[in-house]
């Protein structure tokens, strides 16, 4: 997924503020879903975030054009485990691992068959 670094992302000093990177982490990923009509709303549960480690690598800052990769790692029947990469100019700035679990009523459960399919699907296309 491609990013334009608008104002609004950046810090006093034009600079992408820290947090904004986790942002564009996430819309690249529920972006993947949306564009596979994956209907995440009609599930009876969520996708929630168990643990994050972030690694800023370099600075991004207004009007820099970001693309955003985001790969499997691992899958297990409640979690999925992700790394996602934000590029400049064909350069790694920042590096995200997430573990994420899929829960219902607040309690881990298994993943539904549907994104199994979705999951299985993108593991064939590395």
């Amino acid at each position: 997924m491609n990013i334009c670094v608008y104002y609004e992302d950046t810090d006093a000093t034009g600079i992408v503020y820290h947090p904004n990177y986790l942002k564009f982490c996430d819309r690249a990923r529920s972006n993947y879903f949306f564009s596979t009509d994956t209907p995440l709303e009609k599930q009876d549960g969520y996708l929630i975030i168990h643990s994050l480690q972030c690694q800023y690598v370099a600075p991004a800052k207004l009007g820099d054009q970001l693309l955003i990769k985001s790969k499997i790692i691992s899958l297990k029947k409640t979690s999925i485990n992700l790394e996602q990469s934000i590029y400049l100019d064909e350069k790694v700035i920042f590096k995200l691992q997430i573990k994420m679990l899929y829960v219902v009523d607040k309690k881990p459960h298994i993943f539904p068959e549907e994104m199994i399919r979705l999951f299985n699907s993108i593991l064939k296309d590395r």
